[in-house]
């Protein structure tokens, strides 16, 4: 995905479906061609088709269901669901259909990326340390226990384009404090698959949050240096190495950025 791509679907969700008064659409997600967007509405999952200008409901249930995940492929979204109880990640095919569960533990477990048929997920479980620190695990599509990805506590997990960086965030004030600082502030950080070498990539004293690739390898976040969430972009060295300074692609001043992609 590119730049533009990414600084165009934040202007459209801000000020066509926000002004619009569709005001609970959360958790964008862009399919990996590019098509389609799913998105989380009135606790369900819908699919919005770019081309077709249409929009198709893909789970309809009365429990809260949100953070969608496309596949590699396209073919299915991952999500979070409490339909069972605690919130588990579970998988629906993008045309719709039986939903499959994919994570029983009784805690909170959200999605955020995939590797192949793995779908990368934040947890508190069993490595749990101090209360508000969560890892990050894998869960196969086809079933079986979990694994943990990171030795690193973190949440937020985003997997480069080539498999080898993984973006993660480590901290834990909660989002909505979008002017803290202290010694819970977010930061983003990326984990080397081939070294097995972790670095620091943002430095602020605010919180640093939701990590996510371009085509090229460029990391993106949403920060609050400014006293506001806004977008910001850092290229990347194929080690992981931030690569001169950070980009600030929007300016706003009065309601941060939420979401994006």
């Amino acid at each position: 995905m590119t730049n533009k791509s990414i600084y165009f679907l934040f202007t459209v969700l801000y000020s066509t479906f926000c002004l619009g008064q569709q005001t609970l659409l959360r958790h964008p997600k862009i399919s990996p061609d590019g098509s389609k967007m799913a998105f989380s509405y009135y606790g369900d999952i819908w699919v919005y088709d770019f081309e077709k200008e249409n929009t198709k409901r893909v789970t309809i249930h009365q429990a809260y269901e949100s953070d969608p995940i496309w596949n590699e492929k396209g073919t299915a979204i991952a999500f979070a669901s409490n339909r069972k109880g605690n919130t588990n990640v579970f998988m629906v095919d993008a045309e719709g259909g039986a939903p499959s569960q994919l994570t029983y533990y009784p805690t909170t477990n959200t999605p955020t990326s995939w590797i192949g048929e793995e779908v990368v997920f934040t947890t508190n479980r069993v490595y749990k340390g101090p209360e508000w620190d969560a890892q990050i695990y894998t869960a196969n599509q086809n079933g079986g226990t979990p694994q943990r990805l990171l030795k690193a506590y973190g949440s937020m997990a985003a997997v480069s384009p080539d498999g080898n960086l993984i973006a993660f965030v480590k901290g834990a004030c909660r989002i909505s404090r979008e002017d803290y600082s202290g010694s819970a502030q977010r930061d983003v950080w990326v984990y080397n698959t081939t070294t097995n070498t972790y670095n620091q990539i943002t430095t602020s004293n605010k919180n640093d949050h939701s990590p996510a690739w371009d085509a090229n390898g460029n990391l993106y976040f949403i920060g609050a240096e400014s006293g506001r969430y806004n977008i910001y972009k850092q290229p990347l060295s194929s080690s992981g190495v931030p690569q001169g300074n950070k980009q600030q692609l929007t300016k706003l001043k009065t309601d941060g950025v939420r979401f994006f992609l």
